[in-house]
C-alpha cells in the first residue's frame, strides 16, 4: 500500500508521495502567502518535528497548513 501525505492549505489539498516533498511545498506556499498565519524556521530541527509527528500519524497545523499522513 502506498503512503500518501496531504498538505491542507486555505485553498485546497494537495496530495504527495514523500513526506519531504510535502514539507517543501509547505515552506514554498507560506513564503508566496502571507495570509497563511504560519511561521517556519525552515531548519533541519524543524524539518525532523515535523516529520516525527506526521509519521506517528498526528496531524502537523501551522496556521492555515494541516499536513498529515492518510493510507
Amino acid at each position: 500500500m502506498t503512503t500518501t501525505y496531504v498538505l491542507d492549505h486555505n485553498m485546497g489539498e494537495t496530495y504527495f508521495q514523500t513526506l519531504r516533498d510535502a514539507i517543501t511545498a509547505m515552506y514554498l506556499i507560506s513564503d508566496y502567502d502571507r495570509e497563511c498565519g504560519a511561521k517556519f524556521d525552515k531548519t533541519k530541527i524543524e524539518i525532523s518535528r515535523i516529520t516525527e509527528k506526521v509519521e506517528r500519524g498526528d496531524y502537523y497545523e501551522n496556521g492555515t497548513f494541516t499536513l498529515y499522513i492518510c493510507q
